[in-house]
């Protein structure tokens, strides 16, 4: 048998297809007097209400979802309530204080005001804003800008210009990235509310590095990296907090698009991603030497670097150049032998390092990824091994004639 709300919904859906706004307004009403916690159908009462011209009573109902957003520790979904209110009504504009200020007593008080009840809670960690104090937030929520796209549109593409992030107050978006190897696009990520794109050429070169698809229809919450900069002079601790973001981001798309760690699913190296480090090399720089223990993993994110063999009395043999989604170092762990090579930066390099202890313990946890590596290990030895003697065979030939 069927629900009376479920026919209540069925009628709301009918008469809003058929642009009858006052009625669909009647039964989404029913639907919020059965369900209070409908925050979607409570969302929907407040659209029919502008869209009807009742634009006082839409305010009121957007402000008290808002709040109760809030206290659920949906800041994302309140702050876009925030930027519906002051288009309708620009001189709203101390909301976004009362907002901020809302957050910020909602994470320290354990008490919820529209219960009067007092309970153990803890809000969810929402990326930047919940390590954010109250004049911080409220800094960054007043330079947002709400933005609607719909279901299969591009929000942006990859290649294009762009140095703006975004984050999604509504609907899912997939994160697609092109690959050679495959004449294709490949998908990095599914993301949903609360969650951040874009940072890339927001911190980099200002294009976007990747395609970002709507899979619904979409809210996003928008700020520009000049507004940001705005911001960070009087707030510089916020750079700070989105840098740690990005580099989080930064790592888990090299591990996608890497040979060994591709293979694993988002949520394997999700696991994964807090156990590499970024760093940064400046040219010529030698990042372990010949003979040396193995004590370290590496990825290159950029830059370049010359690895390359020597012994007494002979010359130094290059090896090989490797670039920006290579890997090396895996051979002196994998067989538990010192380094047989040098490796040195050509170019100011980033680097993904991960130690030995993390390694040996993703490679256990990894079967694939631990067979994938022992088979690229050998190939590489062997080759190494016959490039390294033949080099110094033929320049010792040559010094000979």
């Amino acid at each position: 048998m069927v629900s009376e709300k479920a026919l209540i919904k069925s009628r709301a859906q009918k008469y809003l297809s058929k642009g009858n706004y006052k009625k669909a307004l009647g039964e989404f009403q029913k639907i919020v007097q059965l369900d209070p916690t409908n925050f979607r159908a409570r969302l929907k009462v407040g659209d029919l209400l502008h869209k009807l011209g009742r634009d006082g009573e839409a305010i009121a109902q957007y402000k008290q979802l808002a709040r109760q957003y809030v206290w659920d520790g949906f800041l994302i979904q309140a702050i876009s309530l925030n930027k519906i209110i002051l288009r309708i009504d620009p001189s709203q504009e101390g909301i976004d204080r009362e907002l901020a200020d809302l957050y910020a007593q909602a994470g320290a008080s354990s008490q919820i005001p529209a219960e009067g009840q007092t309970v153990e809670r803890k809000l969810p960690e929402i990326p930047l804003f919940s390590d954010l104090n109250r004049n911080e937030l409220h800094e960054v929520i007043s330079h947002l800008k709400a933005k609607r796209v719909a279901k299969e549109k591009l929000v942006c593409k990859e290649g294009d210009p762009g140095d703006s992030i975004y984050i999604i107050s509504s609907g899912k978006v997939g994160i697609l990235k092109y690959s050679i190897k495959k004449q294709g696009d490949i998908l990095l990520a599914k993301l949903g509310e609360g969650d951040f794109f874009g940072e890339f050429g927001f911190f980099s070169d200002r294009k976007r590095h990747a395609t970002v698809k709507a899979l619904t229809d979409l809210e996003v919450l928008e700020i520009s990296r000049d507004d940001f900069d705005e911001i960070a002079k009087v707030h510089p601790r916020i750079r700070n907090v989105l840098i740690i973001f990005y580099k989080k981001r930064i790592i888990d798309t090299l591990l996608a698009f890497s040979p060994l760690f591709g293979q694993l699913q988002p949520h394997q190296r999700a696991q994964l991603v807090s156990r590499f480090k970024l760093r940064r090399i400046e040219e010529n720089s030698l990042i372990f030497e010949q003979g040396a223990p193995p004590t370290s993993f590496f990825m290159i994110k950029s830059g370049e670097i010359e690895v390359f063999a020597s012994k007494r009395a002979e010359p130094k043999v290059t090896l090989g150049y490797l670039r920006g989604g290579d890997f090396f170092g895996e051979i002196s762990l994998i067989f538990n032998r010192p380094r047989m090579a040098s490796v040195r930066t050509t170019k100011t390099t980033e680097l993904l390092e991960l130690e030995k202890a993390d390694f040996d313990r993703v490679v256990e946890a990894y079967p694939p990824i631990k067979g994938t590596l022992e088979a690229l290990s050998r190939k590489r030895l062997k080759a190494t091994s016959e490039l390294i003697s033949s080099s110094w065979a033929k320049k010792a030939t040559a010094a000979m004639v």
